[in-house]
């Protein structure tokens, strides 16, 4: 007895019996913008415009050097549009890619946003005197 054993390979598409289509990775999010603000840098994004129905959040990735390699920063839910990184060291330049997740996986790292931020150096405090030397008394 023989038998036969056919294999395929193909992405569903449609709707069978109920079961949902598997959705194409999202696209990526818009612009991405970051800044300093109060020792850490905050990185901003325009939605995916498949925000919300294919997108189940936005990862964010930071690097010392423009390729990488790159550490977690935060994980949103699908809407946001901002993540805060306290965990940045003066003098330093930061790399920053955004990505979008999908619901039917994520966004393929080509299609990431980046941008690049300089955190400069914290201020010097003031000097304060206690007894500030008092201007002398005309007679």
């Amino acid at each position: 007895m023989k038998t036969k054993i056919l294999l395929a390979a193909a992405t569903i598409t449609a709707t069978l019996a109920g079961v949902p289509a598997i959705a194409a990775p999202p696209a990526p999010p818009g612009e991405v913008r970051v800044r300093e603000l109060y020792g850490g840098v905050v990185v901003s994004w325009l939605k995916s415009p498949d925000d919300p129905l294919n997108v189940s959040g936005y990862e964010v990735v930071r690097s010392v050097f423009t390729n990488g390699p790159y550490q977690p920063v935060c994980v949103t839910l699908k809407g946001a549009v901002s993540c805060c990184d306290r965990k940045i060291k003066p003098d330093q330049t930061y790399y920053y890619r955004v990505r979008a997740l999908g619901i039917g996986g994520d966004a393929a790292s080509e299609m990431t946003r980046h941008a690049s931020i300089e955190v400069p150096a914290p201020a010097p405090p003031p000097v304060y005197e206690p007894n500030p030397p008092r201007p002398a008394l005309s007679q």
